[in-house]
């Protein structure tokens, strides 16, 4: 949980730039908005698109996708604009997938980069945790070989000694 904490707040500086991006968006799809529907003698399209903040308003409505088609593109439509669906079709592809394809790349290679520094961090120490069992199998192998050592050394002693005594009896 540590993790995915610290990578979503390593990630707010990348969602501020989409979000900015976001906003950018919007406006000029507000200011297209505007243009194109605010100029109407139907009330309930003018409180829609009439001026700037209001067109803002209905299309972050559009693109969040909270009733967008009876109460903002069908209106429009019935106002005597019939290809608006496409105007808001391609602003919700726009706003509402690119940018959440967006926001969801930014945390998933956030959440990756934590993960990748959490097993270099892990190699580091299991690196240190074989060094240390390298260095302790070296100083068994050499215990092990000057006891081999004695060993041999015993043997050929015990060897020569046998073989006196035959010499000796013959």
């Amino acid at each position: 949980m540590k993790r995915i904490t610290e990578a979503l707040l390593k990630a707010l500086p990348g969602m501020g730039a989409i979000v900015a991006v976001l906003a950018l968006v919007t406006y000029v799809a507000a200011v297209m908005a505007t243009n194109m529907y605010g100029n109407t003698k139907t009330e309930e399209v003018r409180q829609l698109f009439g001026d700037l903040p209001s067109s803002a308003l209905s299309l972050f409505q559009v693109m969040t996708m909270d009733g967008w088609r009876f109460e903002v593109v069908q209106k429009v439509v019935d106002d005597g604009h019939p290809m608006a669906w496409l105007f808001f079709l391609v602003f919700i592809f726009v706003a509402s997938f690119a940018v959440l394809n967006l926001f969801i790349a930014l945390v998933v290679d956030s959440l990756a980069a934590e993960q990748k520094a959490a097993l270099a961090e892990g190699l580091e120490e299991l690196e240190d945790e074989i060094e240390v069992e390298r260095e302790e199998a070296d100083d068994a192998r050499t215990e092990i070989l000057s006891v081999l050592k004695q060993l041999q050394q015993e043997v050929a002693e015990l060897k020569t000694a046998l073989a006196t005594p035959r010499q000796s009896g013959e």
